[in-house]
């Protein structure tokens, strides 16, 4: 009897550490500036989870989720017809990754990146719903490629590409190693191939490794290069007519 008295308290916990788990927190509204908050609040008023923002007309405004108040995860801003403005993502209460923008009628207009609060990387301009324009910028802001589109959508003109290859030895637990840095500029609407490797005097080369083109730049350690070779970051653009066939090349220094 006092075993299964013991079991059934057990159980009887172990429903309550379930239920008090998987119930929602609760909501409420809360008047913050100029706006009507419905949210999860902390005891220290920080907003928990998804908010809410509504304008004094009670019209919503956005939609922005919180970590212990700080934007955490994905935001909505919306027009006041409704239609969506932007959508973006935080990480630690900074912008990071693809901002969208439309306009008023919520087509897309315009596309913008963050990493981790810094605006860098591709830039799109689109015009009725197509590619028009194309920008990659390093983390000064200055452009590395510019790009027209046609009205169609491929690609007209590559006014500009560059990808800013940098190596930088230093010293890594004693051991002399390359810390190599590039930008990797990936255009829309083309397929974009990356790759590291090693080139000579004569200008052999000699692949190392492809590189995942979802990135936005490539920082990473590689042994010293033998004497009279060097390393270089390669980037392949095709489309699927073929009309596009180029391929970037730049070389490290001695």
């Amino acid at each position: 009897m006092i075993i299964r008295h013991k079991l059934t308290l057990l159980v009887l916990c172990i429903n309550w550490i379930v239920l008090s788990c998987t119930q929602k927190p609760k909501l409420e509204t809360r008047k913050i500036d100029n706006y009507s908050i419905t949210a999860a609040f902390t005891s220290g008023g920080q907003i928990d989870g998804v908010a809410r923002y509504f304008d004094s007309l009670g019209i919503l405004k956005s939609i922005i989720t919180y970590n212990r108040g700080m934007r955490s995860g994905k935001a909505i801003n919306y027009y006041i017809n409704g239609k969506m403005k932007d959508s973006l993502s935080y990480a630690g209460n900074r912008e990071n990754g693809y901002w969208f923008h439309h306009d008023s009628a919520g087509k897309l207009n315009f596309v913008d990146f963050y990493y981790y609060g810094l605006p860098v990387g591709p830039q799109t301009v689109y015009k009725k719903e197509r590619f028009s324009q194309f920008y990659f910028t390093d983390f000064h802001r200055v452009d590395l490629v510019a790009i027209d589109f046609d009205s169609l959508g491929p690609v007209s003109q590559i006014k500009l590409f560059r990808m800013n290859l940098t190596l930088t030895e230093k010293l890594l637990d004693t051991v002399k190693v390359v810390n190599l840095f590039a930008y990797l500029p990936t255009i829309p609407n083309t397929n974009s191939r990356f790759a590291i490797g090693l080139t000579n005097d004569s200008n052999a080369t000699h692949e190392l490794a492809v590189i995942r083109n979802d990135q936005v730049f490539i920082d990473t350690i590689l042994p010293v290069a033998k004497l009279g070779w060097n390393y270089y970051i390669s980037c392949h653009v095709q489309n699927g007519s073929g009309s596009l066939n180029k391929l970037y090349i730049e070389k490290g220094g001695d």
